[in-house]
């Protein structure tokens, strides 16, 4: 994340299980918007 911030890049956590949102929650990050995953074959 600190290279991220200082490289002028957004970080990013991508999660589904509770307890790893739990984490970023805990580091800092909120949680905005909604992620699709689609298998296409």
């Amino acid at each position: 994340m600190a290279d991220a911030l200082t490289q002028n890049l957004l970080p990013q956590w991508r999660a589904r299980p509770k307890e790893s949102r739990g984490v970023a929650l805990t580091l800092g990050f909120r949680e905005l918007g909604s992620q699709l995953s689609l298998h296409l074959g």
